[in-house]
């Protein structure tokens, strides 16, 4: 990075989502350079932080116009005349922000009048601040519940809807959403943003930040929980998030608002966490307790998994600690716990099911290459004997889609099945050979 004089350009946008009263904002462009012969920082002028609307807290993000910025930045608050210690202006780095840094700060309180910004090296780029006002909620019912989208057993838990969490309807949602099936599920916790009580607003804010500051097409997560409880949706079912280091095709990201690394999280939201993560495993026919590989991070994966699982991966953007220690912990007694629900019972009946590996059942192996696919596959046999085989493909709810016999000779059989013509999602592979069954599950992509 070029050094020059410290020329650094604030931008500060202040967008409302107040609910009792009219949007607001305030756009202010200040121009500054100051040296500090003291600890050799550059710093901005303080900028005044103007009250229009009242807000239980005050997001503070911002971005530089460059992917290549590396160089700390350091941010202190003035609250009735008394300025903070200078703190950390973290830097994003879980996803890819398109041409620009993004960093994050503590939520501000009603009471901050001034902020202000230094580095220790000399900077060509702006910083562009965002101040965001969420403003405060109706006291309201949280919980909202609606039609039972999935086909399976397990009851549709009450969820806040969009509607719910942003009633002035101008947390837009992605104009043009990518589909995704699902088959790992992926638990993470949100980090910051844990000293408020006002989880719609707290949803406002991600929003904000997710789309204004890191220039994502909705909030990163499909679903997420407070410590209340309340299931809140993201960008909900059956929709390609931003959560997942990068590889998120066939996940579905489930955050639990606030900092798990030492701290652990309440009862109402493990029972929230395990009863949002059935409704999505039974309609996707998961099995929660299983592992299967991940094709987009090219891993073995535990099919409930936490974000830092795909860090292991050879191409995963970002390493991380996510979903925090004392949530991870939790994940063995999920599995565990979801599997065993009465409505999960139908979703799998045969627990050697997964989506690559090879199978031993009786004397002959079973496996499907390749998988996930787009209707082109081969079905591979490998027996000691010789005799009739038979198969059949279903989908989840049992309805068969073809079905055929055929021949085979000791050693490896190999013959073609077609799914082109079938619409996306999991099917159902079943062999069977005198008395011996074996299941598979197939996945069918684009």
């Amino acid at each position: 990075m070029k050094n020059t004089h410290l020329f650094l350009l604030v931008v500060i946008s202040f967008f409302f989502t107040e609910i009792y009263a009219q949007d607001a904002s305030l756009e202010q462009t200040l121009y500054f350079n100051q040296y500090s012969e003291v600890d050799a920082s550059y710093t901005t002028d303080a900028l005044t932080i103007k009250k229009l609307v009242a807000t239980p807290f005050i997001n503070l993000s911002g971005y530089v116009e460059t992917t290549d910025f590396v160089d700390p930045i350091f941010y202190r608050t003035q609250s009735k005349k008394q300025w903070s210690n200078w703190m950390t202006f973290k830097q994003f780095t879980d996803g890819i922000t398109p041409e620009r840094t993004t960093f994050d700060g503590e939520p501000l309180t009603e009471l901050t009048d001034q902020i202000q910004f230094k580095t220790y090296t000399k900077q060509v780029q702006p910083l562009i601040c965002r101040l965001y006002f969420p403003g405060h909620s109706k006291e309201d019912n949280p919980k909202v519940a609606a039609p039972n989208t999935a086909n399976c057993a397990c009851e549709q838990p009450n969820i806040c809807f969009r509607d719910c969490w942003c009633p002035a309807e101008n947390c837009r949602p992605d104009p043009t959403p990518v589909s995704n099936t699902v088959t790992h599920i992926i638990v993470h916790h949100s980090a910051g943003q844990t000293n408020s009580d006002d989880f719609k607003a707290v949803l406002r804010s991600y929003w904000d930040t997710h789309v204004n500051t890191r220039r994502w097409d909705d909030i990163g997560y499909n679903w997420l929980v407070d410590g209340n409880g309340v299931i809140y949706e993201g960008r909900g079912k059956g929709r390609l998030g931003a959560h997942f280091s990068c590889m998120n095709e066939n996940t579905t990201g489930v955050c639990v608002i606030g900092n798990y690394e030492t701290v652990n999280p309440t009862k109402a939201a493990l029972n929230s966490l395990k009863d949002i993560i059935a409704w999505e495993a039974c309609d996707g026919a998961i099995e929660v307790d299983a592992i299967g590989y991940h094709i987009y991070s090219q891993l073995d994966l535990e099919h409930l998994s936490g974000h830092r699982d795909g860090g292991r991966s050879p191409i995963a953007c970002s390493t991380t600690v996510c979903p925090g220690d004392s949530l991870y912990k939790e994940l063995p007694a999920l599995r565990v716990e979801i599997a065993s629900l009465p409505c999960m019972s139908g979703v799998v009946e045969d627990s050697t099911m997964t989506t690559s590996t090879i199978e031993l059942r009786s004397d002959y192996e079973v496996s499907i290459q390749p998988n996930p696919t787009k209707g082109a596959i081969a079905l591979f046999i490998n027996t000691p004997n010789s005799g009739t085989v038979r198969w059949s493909i279903s989908d989840i709810l049992g309805n068969r889609k073809v079905a055929g016999e055929t021949t085979i000779n000791n050693g490896e059989n190999h013959f073609p099945l077609d799914l082109v013509d079938a619409t996306n999602g999991i099917y159902i592979l079943t062999v069977e050979i005198g008395n011996s069954q074996i299941q598979k599950k197939i996945l069918k992509v684009e």
